[in-house]
C-alpha cells in the first residue's frame, strides 16, 4: 500500500505540476494574444493617420498647384495674342510679306522652303507647346536644310 500511495501521491504532483505548466502556457498566449491585438490596432491608428496626412497634403498640392493643361492654355493664349499685337502693329501685310521674302532671299537655295518650314514649325509650336520637342523639331529643320543646301551647293558646283 505504501507503494500504492507513494505512486498516486507522485501521480497526483506530476498531474499538478502538468496542471500549473499548462495553465501558465495558457495565460502566456493570452498575453501575446493581447499584444499582438494591441499592436494590430495600433497599426491600423498609424495606417489611418498615414491615409489622413496623403488626403491633406494631396488637397493642398492640388489646390495650390496650377494644372498642367491650364498653364498650357495660358501660355497659348499669351503667345497667340503677343503674334496679334505684332501683326497689329505693322503697318501693312505687304510689309510684312516684303520682310518675309527677305529673309528667303538671305537663305538661298532653298530659302522660301526654310522659311515655310519655320512657319510650321511656329505654327506648330504654337498648337503644341512642349518645350523639349520643339527644340528637336527645330534642331531637326536646321540639320535637314543645311544638308539639303550643301547637297544643292555641291551640284550647282559641278555643273558649272
Amino acid at each position: 500500500e505504501k507503494t500504492k500511495a507513494k505512486e498516486r501521491r507522485k501521480k497526483d504532483l506530476n498531474n499538478a505540476r502538468a496542471r500549473k505548466s499548462r495553465l501558465k502556457k495558457k495565460k502566456f498566449y493570452e498575453e501575446l494574444e493581447g499584444k499582438y491585438n494591441e499592436l494590430q490596432e495600433e497599426l491600423e491608428r498609424k495606417d489611418k493617420l498615414i491615409e489622413d496626412l496623403k488626403a491633406a497634403l494631396f488637397a493642398k498640392e492640388s489646390t495650390t498647384a496650377v494644372p498642367v493643361g491650364e498653364a498650357n492654355q495660358k501660355y497659348k493664349v499669351d503667345l497667340l495674342e503677343d503674334c496679334d499685337h505684332l501683326l497689329q502693329n505693322l503697318s501693312k501685310n505687304k510689309e510684312f510679306c516684303a520682310k518675309e521674302r527677305e529673309i528667303a532671299e538671305l537663305y538661298q537655295p532653298f530659302g522660301t522652303e526654310r522659311v515655310k518650314t519655320i512657319n510650321s514649325a511656329f505654327n506648330t509650336i504654337v498648337e503644341n507647346i512642349h518645350p523639349e520637342e520643339f527644340k528637336i523639331l527645330f534642331k531637326y529643320c536646321d540639320t535637314n536644310l543645311n544638308k539639303r543646301v550643301k547637297r544643292s551647293e555641291k551640284d550647282q558646283g559641278e555643273s558649272s
